[in-house]
């Protein structure tokens, strides 16, 4: 793999949001009101703050210790065997996340738009996309997240505006401090949001330049953040946080009942979930790159043969219901243990573990 820093700062933005913003934007609505009702919006804001500083740890331990790659850095930290076995870790999880996209958007697609066609035929077509996808290098995956970024950005923004003038504004109130169960559940809502920026792992050692990485973080999770809400509020304004909970897809609900004057458009849901796979599509790339290029480098054999093991493993958890609900079930309860571990538990230990190791050279 390449290891010469090309990534700028746009580029690490666009592949933030590319990963991130998936398959949780039509559930978030749902599943932040379930324990927050109409007050979820400053639990969010506030798990962006953290996660902004989560990342700002993930990044000082690369500009403080230099490493080239994440190899080196799980090395260094704890050993060949040991940072063996977290790679495999991270890639798994990343694996059961994908495998999981593809369930649900299987579900949805077969829900609203082909009601006759088996999920796995869904399933095997994303496969032999995303195995396309990740043959390419780190610096290709990154030029399609650019490009990635307009097509996400432009109909999101569009289609959406037009549901801004309707609804009750007053489904925001009352606002009050939720008990500490409720927020705690918002918080393991809230943390789905932000599913996949564990790749910054894999980016922050090819960035070109480190002036205003902070900003660029900062910049893509208020992004994230806001892009999420901005759905969530919508959905309470037309719903009230009491449907709110019931509904399964209130993003796409909401969809059906916006009214656009003078309009010749019609199934305004079939264009939204047309965007939402390509949504989907995007967060899949990436987070399988970066299983690849973590199964690459732990098993070093060939990355064709890497790919294949990973199609396998995807398949597996998209088409068969058992292993799927199951790990379903994990994601939307306990995956923000997954989350915690990458983002603040790693950073932390390995920041204490290259001390030490640092100090006794010294001596």
């Amino acid at each position: 793999m390449d290891n010469k820093p090309f990534l700028k700062h746009f580029g690490l933005f666009a592949t933030l949001i590319s990963t991130a913003i998936g398959m949780n934007i039509l559930y978030f609505p749902m599943n932040i009101s379930r324990s927050m009702e109409n007050n979820g919006w400053y639990v969010t804001i506030l798990l962006t703050v953290l996660m902004y500083f989560f990342s700002i740890l993930i990044f000082h331990l690369y500009d403080r210790y230099k490493f080239n790659s994440i190899y080196e850095l799980f090395y260094a930290a704890c050993g060949k065997y040991i940072a063996k076995i977290l790679l495999i870790i991270l890639s798994f999880f990343s694996l059961m996340y994908v495998g999981i996209i593809l369930h649900n958007f299987s579900n949805v697609i077969k829900l609203y738009l082909f009601p006759k066609t088996p999920i796995s035929f869904f399933i095997l077509t994303m496969c032999i996309l995303i195995a396309y996808g990740i043959k390419n290098s780190i610096s290709g995956i990154v030029r399609f997240n650019e490009v990635a970024f307009f097509i996400i950005f432009i109909p999101l923004t569009l289609i959406f505006s037009f549901s801004f003038y309707r609804g009750d504004y007053s489904n925001l109130l009352p606002f009050k401090i939720e008990n500490i169960t409720n927020i705690i559940g918002g918080i393991k809502s809230s943390f789905l949001v932000f599913s996949g920026i564990e790749i910054l792992y894999l980016y922050f050692p090819y960035l070109s330049s480190k002036d205003d990485t902070k900003k660029v973080l900062m910049r893509s999770l208020t992004f994230i953040c806001v892009s999420n809400l901005i759905i969530y509020f919508l959905c309470l304004f037309n719903f009230g946080s009491n449907h709110l909970k019931i509904l399964l897809n209130p993003a796409l609900t909401l969809i059906r009942v916006i009214e656009i004057p003078g309009s010749f458009l019609e199934r305004w849901e079939g264009i939204v979930i047309s965007f939402w796979i390509f949504f989907c599509f995007t967060s899949a790339i990436n987070i399988s790159f970066f299983a690849k290029e973590l199964l690459y480098n732990t098993f070093n054999i060939r990355k064709s043969m890497i790919i294949f093991m990973i199609l396998i493993i995807i398949v597996m958890f998209g088409v068969w219901d058992d292993l799927t609900n199951l790990f379903t079930n994990f994601y939307n309860n306990n995956f923000y243990l997954y989350q915690l571990g990458c983002y603040l538990i790693i950073p932390v230990v390995f920041s204490i573990l290259l001390r030490i190791k640092n100090e006794k050279r010294n001596i």
